[in-house]
Parts: C-alpha cells; structure tokens; sequence
C-alpha cells in the first residue's frame, strides 16, 4: 500500500482512496473487490456502476458486520484467483535480485517491503538504508548488521530498538548512544557496557575482553 487514503482489507494498491478487498490498484476511487484497474471509480468485481448502485452495494455488504466482512474475505480470495496478478512488485529499482515490493532501489538482494535501500541484502521493511545486512523495520541506518529498528544509526550491530545510535553492539532500547555494548534503556550514554561508564580507554579493554570470551565460547 502505497499512499492510500482510507482503504480496507487492500493489497499493493497506490494512490487510492475508500477502495474495499480490492489489489494492484492505481488511482482508483470506491472501487470494492477489484483487481488490476488504473483510474477507476465506482466498481466492483471490476464492473462500472452509476454512484447511486455502488452504494447501495457497498450498503448491501454490511460492512459493520464481522460474519459478513470474513464472508468477504473468503469471497475476495476465491475471486482472485481468478485474476491475472503481478509476480514482482519493483519499481524505479537497479541491480536487484531475489526481491519484492521494494521501490527506489539499488545493488540489494533478498530485500522486502523497502524504499530508497542501497547495497543491503536481507533486509524486511525500511526506508532509506545503506550498507546494511539483516535488518528488519528500519530506516536512515548506514552500516548496521542484525538489527531490528535502527532508525538512523550507523555501525549498529545485534541491537534491538537503538535509535540515533553510533558504534554500538547488543544493545536495547538505546537512543542518542555512542560507543556502547550490552547496555540496555540508555538515552545519549557513551563507553557504556552494561549501563557502566567508562572512560573511552577503559572501555575500549574491557570491551576487547568481553569480545575475546565471547571469540573462545564461539559467540562472536
């Protein structure tokens, strides 16, 4: 979905409005249970029908009911199966392999669900990433390995929810963190490790400790 405007139960549509079980739509308005259209208003099961027989259609469904919206639900699946539908979903891309639903891509590999991401290979939801490898629902990261949400970090790995962080490692809930690893709900911490300081000396030893443990128990 692809700026949409209340649309319900959609799927890969762009630039709809108040669509309903409807898929691979472009610019369409009102439109319930359709595929493939561009440009369309008032139709359902890709049939035109005045203003007037399209609501009273849309009202006939009751919506309001959830037996008749999984009634639907089935409906919708059966037809469409029936329907011709796109294999790929990539647009303004170069250099991608083994992806879908991405847009504004470039030089990326086994890439879903992203926009403007270059040079990345497994990557799930995201806008805006470079250089990234196995991150999920993330955005404005650069550098960043094995993460999930590292909204505009750079050199974050094995982390979980670190935002605006810089050079940090199996971190939680960080923001504004640089130099840090295993630390957890910090907020700008610096030559942390678990939620210490240190000064940047210390931290760079005993960090290289941790590593060393971890190299000998086959963890790094």
């Amino acid at each position: 979905m692809n700026k949409c405007y209340d649309c319900k139960y959609c799927t890969d549509c762009e630039n709809c409005s108040e669509c309903l079980f409807c898929s691979n739509m472009t610019s369409c308005t009102q439109c319930f249970m359709c595929t493939n259209l561009q440009h369309k208003k008032y139709y359902f099961k890709n049939t035109q029908y005045t203003p007037e027989e399209y609501a009273k259609i849309v009202l006939d469904a009751k919506l309001w009911s959830d037996k008749s919206t999984k009634q639907l639900k089935k409906s919708f699946e059966t037809w469409g199966q029936h329907c011709l539908t796109k294999n790929l979903h990539i647009q303004n891309c170069e250099n991608i392999s083994k992806s879908d639903h991405v847009s504004n891509c470039a030089n990326s590999s086994d890439i879903f669900e992203a926009n403007n991401v270059n040079k990345s290979k497994f990557f799930w939801i995201g806008d805006g990433a470079e250089n990234c490898y196995d991150c999920t629902v993330t955005g404005g990261s650069n550098w960043c390995y094995d993460c999930v949400v590292a909204d505009n970090s750079y050199m974050v790995s094995f982390s979980f929810f670190c935002r605006e962080s810089r050079s940090c490692s199996y971190c939680y809930n960080c923001l504004g963190c640089e130099d840090c690893f295993a630390c957890i709900s910090l907020k700008k911490g610096r030559y942390c490790i678990f939620n210490t300081q240190y000064s940047h000396e210390e931290y760079k030893k005993v960090k290289q400790k941790i590593i060393d443990l971890m190299m000998q128990n086959k963890e790094w």
